[in-house]
């Protein structure tokens, strides 16, 4: 059973991803212990995930990014800033592009970024 401060879930092919509280925790689909990825940031949410590393989008004291860890634990690569003032909704992942959409009070647009 999950916590009550999970805002995230995601799968691959290998492991249930999940954040709690600004942690990024998987557990085996297998079965097995669940174990820690990695302590990111305190407004992590809206996961994506491959064979190799966990996508997510985070917010901590205005700073917006999208960034990526590996799936095994390591360290956080940012891949983009986010503009101040935009939210974003939501991210994908498919194929060479993570893609999310996000908007502000005049704007909604989707934005990629290569992570191959």
């Amino acid at each position: 059973m999950f916590p009550k401060n999970v805002t995230s879930v995601e799968s691959n092919s290998s492991y249930l991803v999940w954040d709690a509280s600004g942690a990024l925790l998987r557990t085996p689909l297998s079965g097995g212990a669940t174990q820690q990825i990695s302590v990111v940031y305190k407004q992590l949410g809206l996961l994506a995930l491959d064979d190799e590393f966990v996508y997510f989008y985070y917010n901590q004291s205005g700073n917006s990014h999208i960034a990526r860890v590996p799936i095994l634990g390591g360290e956080t690569t940012f891949l983009a800033p986010i503009a101040s003032g935009f939210v974003v909704n939501d991210i994908a992942l498919n194929g060479d592009y993570l893609y999310w959409i996000g908007f502000d009070t005049a704007t909604k647009a989707v934005w990629r970024v290569a992570v191959r």
